[in-house]
């Protein structure tokens, strides 16, 4: 059997909130990706789930987010979930 895995990178509320494009599809989009994750663990293969959260100070963000002190995936808010 070849092994295989899904990435699944940045499903954050955040995103869905800024961008009016994604807004329209998040109901699609968390289905879709919902059923492959399921069939995926169904035959024993990983899912990874990758989000990246920030400190509210940023110190931990980009130089350009620190720059233009833009609060996107804050740790411990809503927006990261």
């Amino acid at each position: 059997m070849s092994k295989m895995a899904l990435l699944i990178i940045d499903m954050l509320d955040d995103f869905f909130r800024q961008q009016a494009r994604l807004a329209g599809q998040r109901t699609y989009l968390v289905a879709s990706i919902s059923t492959l994750a399921e069939a995926l663990l169904h035959h024993g293969q990983p899912v990874l789930w990758v989000r990246q959260a920030f400190a509210p100070d940023l110190h931990d963000a980009f130089l350009e987010m620190r720059k233009h002190n833009l609060h996107v995936t804050i740790a411990r808010t809503d927006c990261n979930l």
